[in-house]
Formats: structure tokens, C-alpha cells, sequence
């Protein structure tokens, strides 16, 4: 098949119609729907792994180990369960979905106030328990070293 086929097979396919704005914000809202249905059953799945992780460690503080340190590290393993479920909580209830009277726009921002909340909340682990410093600002970059070997260092602006 030469250059002038394919243009002439291209240019006899059918026109797709575009579809109509009725169409698209009900496939957003099916979209959304399924990012909060999606969003919840995670936190969910959080939720019972925080709660796990506070029972076990619970039941090694009051029975397993009984030196200080030992103590020690279950409560902190504990405390770290709780924040990260308060985390989860806090981040659900400080943004609620749009009323369901609510305009398209007004439903538009309630769905980015979500998504930036939860890209804040999950970007990472530094910044998930860390969210105070911005870490975007760092960088690797490689630093010349002796002979052929090149080492990397972790380079953040001031």
C-alpha cells in the first residue's frame, strides 16, 4: 500500500458526531461518582488497617513486651495510626461533594477542591506525614567527582 491509498482509505472513514454537552457532564458526573466511590473504599481500607495496627500493637503493649523502649515504640507505632486515620477523616469531611441542587460550577469546584485535597494527602509519604515543608523545591542533580565516577546528591533551594 503506497502514500496515496492510505490517504484515500483515511479520508473515506466515517465522521464520528461529537457528542453533545447533555453527554458530557453525565459522563463527568458518572466519572466523579466513581472517583469518590474509588476514594472511599480506600480510606476504608486505611481505616480498618489503622485499626488493626492500634489493636495489635495495643495487645503487644499490655501483654508482649514489658521493657520501657519496647513500650515506647508500641505507643508510638499506635499514635501514628491514629494520625493517619485523623488524616483520612479530616481530609473526607473538609470536603464534602457539591449539594445535589447545586449548579455545574459550584459541583465543578467542590470536585477540584476534593482532587487537590486528596493529591495533597497522597503525593507522597514525605509529604503525607511531612506536609508542612514543601519538598518540591529539591532536586537531583549528578556532582562531578574524581575519575569516571559521578555522585548524586539531593540539592534543595533555600
Amino acid at each position: 500500500m503506497n502514500d496515496d491509498e492510505l490517504k484515500k482509505l483515511w479520508q473515506q472513514q466515517p465522521l464520528r458526531e461529537p457528542p453533545s454537552a447533555a453527554q458530557l457532564i453525565s459522563a463527568m458526573q458518572n466519572k466523579t461518582t466513581q472517583l469518590r466511590r474509588d476514594l472511599l473504599a480506600r480510606d476504608t481500607r486505611e481505616l480498618w488497617a489503622c485499626a488493626f495496627v492500634i489493636i495489635i500493637f495495643g495487645v503487644f503493649y499490655f501483654t508482649v513486651y514489658r521493657t520501657p523502649i519496647s513500650r515506647l515504640g508500641d505507643l508510638i507505632v499506635i499514635g501514628g495510626a491514629i494520625f493517619i486515620a485523623w488524616k483520612l477523616v479530616h481530609a473526607r469531611r473538609t470536603t464534602p461533594p457539591a449539594p445535589p441542587g447545586a449548579t455545574l460550577v459550584e459541583a465543578l469546584r467542590a470536585e477540584l477542591n476534593s482532587a487537590r485535597v486528596q493529591s495533597r494527602l497522597w503525593r507522597g509519604p514525605n509529604n503525607f506525614f511531612l506536609s508542612k515543608h514543601n519538598w518540591n523545591h529539591c532536586s537531583v542533580q549528578p556532582k562531578p567527582a574524581s575519575r569516571s565516577i559521578k555522585r548524586m546528591s539531593l540539592i534543595c533551594a533555600q
